[in-house]
């Protein structure tokens, strides 16, 4: 028996290789489900709920100040504001599924009433040089890298953590309320658990982004 395996041609070994490491890559994606059973599909709204009760309880959405751009914090009370999903290579077109460890994109679809700024609401994670950490705010580009993001599977829920250089690292709330990561080696923040539910049409909430090309 080792003899034939030792026999074994290199070229047939390494084709083993790489559909074994295709076939891990496929078991780490999954599908990922809204609080209805759903699957989440890109260019669908969606709000993004904490899946905790108490001190991180309630949905993400932007501050209302009236700079740009705005911080993506957690709301202790009130609906969040909607967000959609976009594939960096596909960011214009819908109903593809979205799953578990894949770059995507996010974008608030809608701004609070108080705010005038009108940067297209896309998720971009910056250096706060003040708390040492990267936090989350709007401002970004479809298919940027400071916009890469991906949902992994946390338990029972998610987690949403942000890519950069090949590494990817927990969301977590950070100065009382506003989204980042600090890329802590010893990973004393714990992850920010999230669900996901789809916006119904006859929500009225919010009103429209103002998009940069608005006038």
């Amino acid at each position: 028996m080792m003899k034939k395996m030792l026999d074994t041609p290199p070229l047939i070994s390494l084709a083993c290789l790489l559909l074994l490491l295709l076939l891990s890559c496929a078991a780490a994606q999954s599908p990922i489900f809204d609080m209805k059973g759903d699957e989440l599909e890109t260019g669908v709204q969606y709000r993004i709920r904490s899946a905790t009760w108490g001190i991180r309880e309630g949905d993400l959405t932007a501050d209302n100040l009236d700079t740009c751009p705005l911080n993506v914090v957690l709301a202790n009370s009130g609906p969040g504001l909607p967000v959609t999903f976009h594939l960096p290579d596909a960011s214009k077109e819908a109903s593809r599924p979205v799953l578990t460890s894949t770059n995507l994109n996010i974008q608030f679809v809608t701004a609070s009433a108080g705010s005038s700024c009108n940067d297209g609401g896309v998720w971009a994670a910056r250096i706060d040089p003040i708390l040492g950490a990267f936090l989350v705010s709007t401002g970004g580009e479809l298919g940027a890298l400071i916009s890469t993001f991906q949902i992994k599977p946390q338990g029972a829920f998610h987690k949403l953590v942000y890519c950069v250089v090949g590494l990817c690292k927990d969301l977590t709330i950070l100065d009382g309320q506003r989204l980042g990561t600090t890329f802590d080696p010893l990973g004393s923040h714990k992850p920010l658990i999230v669900i996901f539910e789809r916006v119904q049409a006859d929500d009225d909430a919010t009103i429209k982004i103002k998009m940069p090309t608005d006038e």
